[in-house]
């Protein structure tokens, strides 16, 4: 999976930690020009932006994503690039 070009499908909390899935246009043989995918594309490099704000590892970020790691400044800032993007 290309992590770099990817685009983030499902976002959500369960429990006490983000979730995010990453899905390759690839892997589902679309293009972000299809209308369902297009409004995703502004969830790619969430954790690029996070990392490069709090100074850490863009993997660093994604592990407290999945649930591998905890930090809830990470947590905290997850949720607050998220609220962003809701945004918009």
């Amino acid at each position: 999976l290309d992590t770099v070009n990817a685009s983030v499908i499902v976002v959500g909390n369960q429990g006490r930690h983000l979730r995010a899935v990453l899905v390759s246009s690839m892997v589902t043989g679309r293009s972000l020009g299809s209308s369902k995918l297009a409004r995703y594309a502004r969830y790619r490099g969430l954790y690029a932006r996070v990392a490069r704000r709090l100074g850490v590892d863009r993997s660093y970020v994604s592990r407290v994503a999945r649930g591998e790691r905890r930090s809830k400044r990470v947590e905290q800032a997850l949720q607050a690039e998220l609220k962003r993007i809701g945004k918009l």
